[in-house]
């Protein structure tokens, strides 16, 4: 079931990678306008990153590494910039962008929680 999953985020990184040219040849043929174009393409950027985020913490898990809370807390982190990102170019009302920055600083404080623990845990020795 490991080998399905490295394959189907194999397959969605693909599929991540060609949305991100086609939002890269949208800004150079000039079919989209330029700040939709820019916004929507670092959001492309953002998954991209997510995804290989995804594969390398599932390739370490099957080389027997241990699975880090802090990759999933990350994505959602860039997950919710990601849709802070898109409202904005929207132009949603203030209080949904006041909702999804509060979401941001949540799950930020969140993840600097997780990240200083995982440190402690992998610095910590044993003395026997």
């Amino acid at each position: 079931m490991n080998f399905v999953l490295i394959f189907a985020l194999i397959g969605l990184t693909l599929g991540v990678v060609w949305l991100f040219v086609q939002d890269i040849r949208g800004l150079i043929v000039g079919t989209v306008h330029l700040s939709e174009g820019i916004i929507s393409s670092l959001g492309s950027l953002l998954m991209l990153w997510v995804m290989i985020e995804l594969m390398n913490t599932e390739i370490d898990h099957l080389k027997g590494g241990k699975i880090h809370i802090s990759v999933f807390v990350g994505v959602a982190l860039v997950t919710t910039i990601r849709e802070l990102m898109i409202a904005t170019l929207r132009h949603e009302s203030a209080m949904t962008i006041y909702y999804l920055v509060a979401s941001i600083l949540s799950v930020g404080f969140i993840y600097w929680l997780v990240t200083k623990t995982e440190t402690k845990r992998n610095n910590r020795t044993y003395i026997e």
